[in-house]
């Protein structure tokens, strides 16, 4: 497929290099501090998964015109319509919408090279503030979808994105609760389950036993099973099945046949591959691509 047939599909700015475009939302492309975020949207195109998983950025997420659940660090909520959902850095987070008429805009903020023009933790921290505590949700759609506007407008003008990035964050900022204690550090719960989901991207085309994936975080296959459902609100079959669905998709939209995108993905039977991708997708994989099209 070329890029012309998903052009309508993904439009993508990132500071000094337009020329690269990732082919889905999370998809990871170098930060530096002269590309020092990622700003995307695109259209839902019927049943939109971003399976979990989590990235060393801010990720501010607006979703529009969709219904669906998002889920960030155990987390779990409902949405519809427009939404604003905030995601620290290195918290699992994913989402699950629909809406043939809406769109996720997701700008991803690299913290690291922002230090180059600015440290927002400093920022933060004169007013007793921490990222980590930052709420899920927050209201202010229309005030956010501006702002990602005027980095759209404004990406060859330095003055006026970091504007717009600290207006962002001071946002955010109205809605997070002062911190009386030190700096939050990462349980060790949410290590495991980064740890998790890491190698289980890594292997999703390969065969995954409870018992593998159990042995990655040292738990019995039992307690494995309940640990994770209740971390996610998913059983790990299922999220292996999304993930593998999600990874289909992607090469469907490089233009992979039907065949081999099932395959690589780590489907052996075609038949179970296409009923799961019209589970998940709410489409076939065919139908999928035609879409794309469009």
């Amino acid at each position: 497929m070329s890029d012309a047939s998903i052009t309508n599909f993904w439009a993508v700015h990132r500071i000094g290099d337009e020329a690269r475009r990732p082919l889905f939302l999370n998809e990871t492309l170098p930060l530096s501090a002269s590309v020092p975020y990622r700003l995307t949207t695109r259209g839902v195109l019927g049943n939109d998964d971003v399976p979990l998983h989590y990235a060393s950025t801010l990720e501010i997420v607006l979703y529009e015109n969709v219904v669906g659940s998002v889920v960030c660090d155990g987390r779990h909520q409902h949405i519809s319509g427009n939404t604003v959902v905030v995601v620290p850095p290195l918290l699992v987070h994913g989402g699950w919408v629909t809406g043939e008429m809406g769109a996720i805009h997701c700008l991803q903020i690299s913290l690291e090279s922002m230090r180059h023009y600015i440290n927002i933790d400093n920022f933060l921290a004169e007013n007793g503030l921490q990222l980590c505590n930052a709420p899920m949700i927050i209201p202010d759609y229309n005030d956010m979808r501006a702002l990602m506007n005027v980095l759209f407008e404004n990406d060859d003008n330095v003055f006026k994105r970091n504007i717009a990035i600290l207006s962002i964050i001071e946002i955010i900022a109205r809605h997070i609760a002062p911190s009386h204690g030190g700096v939050e550090r990462l349980s060790s719960t949410k290590e495991e389950l980064r740890a998790l989901i890491s190698w289980t991207h890594e292997h999703h085309s390969s065969r995954i036993t409870l018992d593998a994936a159990a042995a990655v975080v040292g738990f019995s296959k039992h307690y494995f099973c309940k640990w994770f459902k209740q971390q996610t609100g998913l059983n790990y079959i299922q999220y292996v099945k999304r993930v593998r669905i999600y990874s289909a998709s992607k090469l469907l939209m490089m233009g992979k046949p039907v065949y081999a995108a099932g395959y690589e993905s780590g489907f052996e039977n075609m038949s179970y591959f296409i009923k799961c991708f019209k589970e998940i997708r709410g489409c076939t994989p065919r139908h999928f691509v035609d879409s794309l099209r469009r």
